[in-house]
């Protein structure tokens, strides 16, 4: 919704603001030629909050449907440590039997954790190499 309220009901004032600010109309060119890498990059950062970013792309020209797959994709790695988290603490208040389940939970919730580090610096350092701060 945030996306959508940003592209129809703000886009044409942030757009006066963007052509006064050079550094601003770069990142906004930057994201916009980017389209969804960018946005997928960006949500692969845990730095910068969705909630911004969602207004962000809308007052940008990047495309709904871009803007939406690049999320799905790129808030993936997020989900599955949430989801890899919560099993191992229901492993932990004794909610596994079993201790081979108890050791497939910690394995998958270490590699889970590496994942989304290793990604997330990724995304950083390609982020930079495009000018884009995550921050």
């Amino acid at each position: 919704m945030a996306f959508l309220v940003a592209r129809y009901l703000v886009y044409g004032a942030v757009a006066k603001f963007v052509e006064q600010r050079p550094k601003v109309a770069a990142i906004n060119t930057v994201i916009s030629d980017g389209g969804w890498q960018i946005v997928g990059l960006l949500r692969l950062s845990p730095l910068l909050p969705f909630s911004l970013q969602n207004y962000l792309y809308g007052v940008t020209d990047v495309r709904f449907s871009h803007y939406v797959m690049a999320t799905l994709v790129g808030t993936m790695p997020s989900k599955l440590l949430y989801v890899f988290v919560g099993a191992a603490g229901k492993a932990a208040a004794g909610g596994v039997n079993s201790r081979l389940q108890l050791m497939f939970i910690s394995v998958g919730l270490i590699v889970t954790i590496g994942t989304a580090i290793l990604v997330a610096r990724r995304a950083r350092t390609q982020l930079r190499k495009r000018g884009i701060s995550a921050v």
